[in-house]
């Protein structure tokens, strides 16, 4: 089962959400590895708490279990307490019955719940913070009614509905390692970063990488680079382009750097290997 995220469609949805809630949104795959969310980093309460190994533990470790609870409760969204004394909540999207990814919205300072910092300081006492710094962050949190709360937790799971009716999230039929691989032998003369692979292919930039491990035993830049070199050969085994313009064709165009790049990948320079190709009589034109 392979599961694609339509991520530029997905953070224009958290966006919106975002806008009428000022509450971070996220989407997160079934491993509970985040996808998309905006804003892009978390509030300075949480980013403090997350800059240390064991709150990062503690956080991921609630998240992973109010997923689970989540999961327990079919299409109803779960809202809980987490370690930090915030107020957060999962739904799950799912998909013919199957959970195939989570959208998730957290770090609210409940204005009704005890969870003023009297209340909440215990819990961090054990971590190396500065609970002085980390006083300050907690209170630049607005405070939200528990009943807004809940009618955003609503919304929430009316945005889980329509990423699947939309196809935001999807299970897609072919595997990720063939569509990763058509898509870098027709583009090599394109900039084929990781984010340009992200979004076209709609999947997580760790999803992406682990899949070039997965098939090809190597990292996606190297794996990138061997794919151009072999079609830089090509080129200068049936044509009489110059090395200018194979660089080109491949998406290098720096001359120099493609001349480092294939050297390192054969151990020849472009020119020798073409002179190579000449000498033992094996052009192809």
């Amino acid at each position: 089962m392979e599961i694609v995220f339509d991520i530029p469609r997905l953070k224009l949805l958290l966006k919106d959400f975002y806008s009428i809630s000022s509450i971070r949104t996220g989407v997160y795959d079934i491993e509970l590895n985040e996808i998309a969310a905006y804003p892009d980093v978390h509030t300075g309460f949480c980013a403090i708490i997350r800059s240390n190994e064991e709150g990062l533990r503690r956080c991921k470790a609630c998240d992973k279990k109010a997923a689970e609870k989540a999961l327990s409760m079919g299409c109803e969204a779960y809202v809980y307490r987490c370690h930090a004394g915030l107020t957060e909540a999962v739904t799950g999207i799912f998909d013919n019955g199957k959970v195939i990814g989570n959208l998730m919205i957290g770090q609210i300072r409940s204005e009704d719940a005890p969870e003023q910092w009297e209340c909440v300081s215990p819990s961090l006492s054990d971590l190396d913070l500065d609970l002085t710094e980390l006083k300050k962050e907690f209170f630049k949190l607005p405070p939200v009614d528990d009943e807004i709360i809940h009618s955003y937790v609503r919304v929430l799971r009316a945005c889980a509905l329509s990423v699947w009716l939309e196809k935001y999230v999807s299970i897609q039929g072919e595997s990720l390692s063939a569509r990763l691989e058509y898509l870098i032998d027709n583009n090599l003369n394109k900039n084929l970063t990781l984010s340009y692979l992200s979004n076209q292919l709609a999947v997580g930039k760790t999803a992406l990488c682990r899949c070039a491990m997965t098939r090809y035993g190597k990292p996606l830049n190297k794996v990138i680079k061997s794919k151009r070199t072999e079609a830089a050969k090509l080129l200068l085994e049936r044509t009489n382009k110059t090395l200018s313009d194979i660089a080109d064709a491949i998406g290098i165009g720096d001359y120099n750097y493609f001349t480092k790049v294939f050297k390192s990948e054969t151990g020849l320079s472009p020119s020798a290997y073409r002179k190579s190709i000449v000498e033992s009589g094996s052009r192809k034109e």
